[in-house]
């Protein structure tokens, strides 16, 4: 089961970051009021910068700070090149029941393992130069020149 979540990472372009907002918040909130506002509405900037320093620091842990622990998931992976041309879907078949025989090979329950491989198989489908399948989450991509792709597909 694939499990996505976000989680900090402190690259150098988030502390960059959140050091010039603190900076320029700080200087345009408190700094510049105070040397040129001769009023009591002076003292309202405090609330306001205490605001924009938190809509700062949000904003930089949002947008630089996380990181998805999914992001690639989609993304197609060269499982093997068998170097040779696949001709018929007959062939992608025999490859891809090699691949899941080794895939489901520590299944504890066999029968079943069996059961869905036939039925993964008998839902093989050609597009263009490539040949499709997949098993539980995992989907593979036989191009007709031989490379075949894996990646995520979801349940």
């Amino acid at each position: 089961m694939t499990v996505c979540t976000n989680y900090f990472q402190g690259n150098p372009a988030f502390w960059i970051s959140l050091t010039v907002s603190i900076i320029l918040i700080g200087f345009l909130s408190l700094y510049l009021p105070f040397k040129k506002i001769k009023s009591k509405w002076k003292y309202a900037f405090i609330p306001l910068f205490i605001i924009l320093l938190l809509i700062a620091i949000i904003s930089n842990v949002v947008f630089l700070g996380l990181k998805d622990s999914c992001e690639g998931i989609w993304d197609r992976h060269l499982v093997k090149d068998y170097e040779m041309n696949i001709t018929s879907i007959e062939e992608a078949k025999g490859i891809f029941e090699e691949l899941a025989i080794e895939q489901f090979k520590d299944y504890p329950n066999q029968t079943q393992a069996q059961m869905e491989i036939e039925e993964s198989l008998n839902h093989t489908w050609q597009n263009n130069d490539i040949y499709r399948i997949s098993f539980g989450w995992n989907c593979y991509e036989l191009h007709t020149n031989g490379e075949l792709y894996s990646f995520f597909c979801g349940p």
